[in-house]
């Protein structure tokens, strides 16, 4: 939605600019639900395209479940000394 600017300065006048704290989420997920993900977000990416609509935000969310991090289990062995 673009804003009501005054002439040239970028806000409102007498109206500070509120920046909002960008807020991550993490999500664990096998790696069957990435797949589901991955293929999802591909086939609306790919209704997007046959609508002649951008695909730039789904290219990048795209990206960042492909090539989300692995977290390694961390399993306790039974150790004898």
């Amino acid at each position: 939605m673009p804003k009501a600017t005054a002439a040239g300065s970028g806000t409102m006048p007498g109206k500070k600019e509120v920046r909002m704290a960008e807020v991550q989420h993490l999500i664990q997920v096998s790696d069957y639900e990435q797949r589901l993900m991955v293929n999802g977000l591909n086939a609306f990416r790919n209704d997007l395209i046959r609508d002649g609509k951008p695909t730039e935000d789904i290219n990048a969310l795209l990206i960042k479940v492909i090539d989300a991090p692995e977290k390694k289990l961390k399993r306790k062995f039974d150790r004898e000394r």
